[in-house]
């Protein structure tokens, strides 16, 4: 997971700022807005300043229907044109940096991600330092971090058997694998592509020689046909490698715990 560090990466702020707002359910500026407002920790690291009620505030604050439950219309108002303004700027350092604090608390994202500094979203700065270091998603991170301290009835967690496969050969063949399947279903489909078109043309009447080598019926059906072979025949070869490697560590646990038993009798019987 790269970080962001040209100059135009910095751009794209409120953008940056929709795309977190909208995981929290903040559909605009307005709700946003109120959501600060509400906050008695993020209100006092913002400071609105308190000046005279204007009429426009006032029509503002009823007019979005979203009027906060402990805040005067001016202070509210305050924060409300601030955001909306922050909603369509695209260059963080425009920004206040306590709007860009307090976004981030409310948020639960980093200052860095906010300014452009890193793709990776989450405050966690464990997870951050592994997404960057790994290239794995933040989701994926996130996933492996909480996965480590849940057990199942074989007193294993769910990262044991992401481990087995990861410590295997089988990490760098899946990805191949993966890769292969994908071109592989790709050529497939833009050969069946041409060939309908090839089809179409046809029945509008257009002879085999105007079609050249390139919409040959013949060839496109026969290409489009191996790549689909091989598509399906990688596909079953990635399934046989993954069940291969499940029944292998099956067997091993199932010999190891036939040992174990033995161990105990004969520990048993020396009694």
């Amino acid at each position: 997971m790269e970080t962001m560090n040209t100059a135009s990466s910095f751009y794209g702020f409120s953008e940056r700022l929709k795309k977190r707002a909208s995981k929290y359910n903040y559909k605009d500026a307005v709700d946003l807005a109120v959501a600060l407002s509400d906050n008695r920790q993020l209100r006092a690291l913002i400071q609105p300043k308190v000046t005279k009620a204007k009429k426009s505030d006032h029509e503002v604050q009823y007019k979005s229907g979203k009027k906060p439950s402990s805040l005067g219309a001016t202070q509210y108002n305050t924060i409300l044109r601030q955001v909306q303004e922050h909603w369509k700027t695209s260059d963080p350092f425009k920004i206040p940096t306590k709007y860009i604090l307090a976004y981030s608390r409310l948020l639960g994202c980093s200052t860095d991600y906010l300014y452009g500094l890193t793709k990776v979203e989450t405050a966690n700065i464990e997870a951050r330092a592994i997404c960057e270091k790994t290239g794995l998603s933040e989701n994926a991170v996130i996933n492996l971090i909480n996965s480590n301290s849940a057990h199942d009835e074989l007193g294993k967690s769910t990262n044991y058997y992401w481990s087995v496969l990861l410590e295997g050969p089988l990490y760098q063949e899946l990805a191949r694998d993966w890769l292969d399947a994908s071109i592989q279903a790709m050529k497939a489909a833009g050969n069946e592509h041409n060939l309908r078109i090839a089809n179409k043309l046809i029945a509008q009447g257009v002879s085999d020689e105007h079609l050249g080598a390139r919409l040959d019926p013949s060839a496109l059906n026969d290409a489009a046909s191996t790549y689909r072979d091989a598509y399906e025949g990688t596909l079953y070869r990635l399934y046989r490698k993954i069940v291969n490697l499940i029944e292998q560590n099956i067997k091993y646990e199932y010999d190891d715990t036939l040992q174990w038993l033995s161990d105990i009798s004969a520990e048993r019987n020396d009694l």
